[in-house]
């Protein structure tokens, strides 16, 4: 293990919305090691879905992710009922 693991009261629920499988699984892993919960989307759509599924505490959106990644990270912004933290990434 790399990290102590992170108390139950802690753990984050993290989406990883990413169409790069590699980047994906290293996120994952990573997120995982530290005892967070980690929920993947592949594209946007699927992404939208997630987050109106279950409560996400952080979503990491690939800039490039099909085209829409930095829309969907605009969405999330401009959405007052949406209470958890959204960051745009790029590899």
């Amino acid at each position: 293990m790399l990290t102590p693991p992170t108390p139950a009261a802690n753990r984050l629920r993290i989406l990883i919305a990413d169409d790069d499988p590699s980047l994906r699984i290293a996120l994952r892993l990573v997120l995982e090691d530290a005892g967070h919960h980690v929920i993947e989307a592949t594209a946007e759509p699927e992404a939208r879905f997630r987050l109106r599924e279950g409560r996400i505490d952080i979503a990491l959106i690939d800039a490039g992710m099909s085209g829409t990644g930095v829309s969907l990270w605009s969405d999330l912004q401009a959405d007052g009922g949406w209470k958890g933290r959204a960051l745009l990434v790029t590899g």
